[in-house]
């Protein structure tokens, strides 16, 4: 069971800050892991808004790496609350900007601080258990890991390596899919613009791919391996400094 107030144990940016206009506030965290995690889909189930949090770290703020911001086919953008097909990243490009700080978090309306990605002084923080450390625990309840693991995953003498994804930017973008922003709404200090800038490759979703044993983790940015905490193996999921960052899927059940 993980109880607390959603309150990072370490510094922060500043908020709000000129792409984010919310305050950090206390949260209830209440949250109850299973101890025997099982896989009930090898694939994955999308986790989509915010009826399941797809993760906590072990200081109770959430993991939360997709955003509510959207574009449309016209590239007509929202940074909050968006409409259309065309998913915005928090993280990997400079098109948009969210207000991140340096541990790749920022603040909702809710007051709630929560990581989009790699929870920089969290790991410090915490520091190394023989060159891996757990942030967190997945609402699946596997373990989830930052940055590292062994080159070997079932051996825990094993050089300890940065694990990859196995995702990667498309060679080409999909069809219809908008390369300029015509009019942008809904974030801080946004108003209703024209900025009428290019859409680099990478600011959406749909912009990546996965392709299988490209690099060392699976669909979910996962892998079965030995862990200092687990030595007998666990399945566990890895933040990565290249998208998807975060996992977007969880292999076991929520229930």
């Amino acid at each position: 069971m993980l109880n607390g107030n959603g309150i990072p144990n370490h510094e922060v940016g500043t908020f709000p800050n000129s792409n984010n206009p919310n305050t950090i506030s206390e949260q209830t965290v209440s949250e109850r892991f299973t101890l025997c995690p099982t896989i009930i889909s090898e694939s994955g189930l999308e986790v989509v808004g915010q009826a399941v949090a797809i993760a906590y770290a072990l200081n109770s703020v959430k993991f939360d790496p997709a955003t509510a911001g959207r574009c449309n086919d016209e590239g007509e953008c929202s940074l909050a609350k968006g409409q259309g097909n065309w998913n915005i990243e928090a993280l990997g490009h400079e098109t948009f900007d969210f207000g991140d700080d340096m541990n790749h978090a920022h603040v909702q309306p809710t007051g709630e601080y929560h990581y989009h990605g790699m929870p920089e002084l969290l790991i410090e923080f915490l520091g190394s258990n023989n060159g891996m450390t757990i942030v967190g625990w997945a609402s699946d309840g596997f373990p989830v890991y930052a940055r590292n693991g062994f080159s070997n995953p079932t051996d825990p003498d094993s050089e300890v390596k940065e694990l990859k994804s196995s995702y990667k930017l498309k060679t080409e973008p999909d069809a219809n899919r908008p390369s300029t922003v015509t009019a942008l709404a809904g974030g801080p200090n946004q108003g209703s613009t024209n900025p009428n800038i290019p859409i680099e490759m990478g600011a959406f979703t749909q912009d990546y791919e996965y392709v299988d044993g490209l690099g060392d983790l699976d669909q979910c940015n996962g892998r079965y391996g030995v862990t200092p905490e687990f030595p007998d193996g666990i399945y566990y999921y890895v933040v990565t400094d290249d998208f998807p960052f975060f996992t977007r899927c969880l292999k076991g059940d929520t229930n």
